[in-house]
């Protein structure tokens, strides 16, 4: 028995790192999402300025459009008012001439406008646009670390289970069993060794007539609290370097 109890213990120390492994490869996407976050909010704000230049360059040439328009309105009066007779109607085409040469002068001071907004937005897009290469730069040399760094993660975790198959072979299906339903419930933790009188995987005290028992070596116990398998401390330190070979 005492070798099933070493067999258990190996198990979950093979197990434990493993999941170190596997749960620290899990952490690396969300900061390589987080990262990938911060980019996309960039994109859109410099996609916003550009769409907003953009539209005021239409609405600046809609505006020179019709200065255009208007001005060969405002020379079609003119020389129209050259052919009038009547002064009645010389004045009122004279007014809407006036009419339209004002609101030539200011069309043409919304297009000088829109020209010195657009210049201004493109000279912040332009640096918005710089800052987005250099965040790009900085942040996809960390997502590849990131990326390689989880494909190690993987590699290490795969390689700490070097042994399992041959521990789980060597144990009854009765201790297996017991393991995994223990490991699912209890957040993978299943085996856990003394610590002085206490279980390490609660920290309760145990009876001691429960260290009594454990120290007899002659069957798997549990914590009456947490329910996992209890392994004496001092069994597990002086195994720990030694090749297990369990047998049921």
């Amino acid at each position: 028995m005492r070798e099933v109890l070493l067999a258990l213990f190996k198990l979950q120390q093979i197990d434990s790192r493993a999941q170190e492994f596997e749960q620290a490869a899990l952490k690396l996407p969300e900061r390589i999402h987080e990262l990938e976050g911060v980019l996309d909010k960039q994109r859109v704000a410099l996609g916003a300025m550009r769409n907003e230049e953009d539209a005021k360059r239409k609405e600046q040439e809609a505006a020179e459009a019709q200065i255009r328009e208007e001005g060969e309105k405002i020379q079609k009066w003119k020389r129209r008012l050259q052919e009038i007779r009547t002064p009645r109607e010389y004045q009122a085409l004279s007014r809407e001439v006036e009419q339209l040469e004002r609101l030539s002068k200011e069309l043409e001071d919304k297009v000088l406008l829109l020209q010195e907004e657009r210049e201004a937005i493109d000279k912040a897009a332009a640096e918005k646009e710089t800052e987005l290469r250099e965040a790009e730069a900085v942040a996809f040399k960390e997502i590849r670390e990131l990326r390689e760094a989880q494909a190690k993660l993987n590699r290490e975790a795969t390689e700490a289970k070097a042994g399992r198959e041959a521990l789980v072979a060597s144990l009854s299906k009765r201790w297996v069993s017991l393991y995994e339903r223990t490991r699912a419930a209890r957040d993978g933790l299943a085996v856990v060794p003394t610590a002085g009188d206490s279980c390490s995987g609660c920290n309760r005290v145990l009876r001691p007539q429960l260290m009594v028992e454990l120290r007899k070596l002659d069957t798997v116990h549990t914590c009456p609290y947490c329910s996992r398998v209890v392994v004496l401390d001092s069994l597990t330190r002086s195994e720990n370097n030694v090749e297990i070979s369990a047998s049921t």
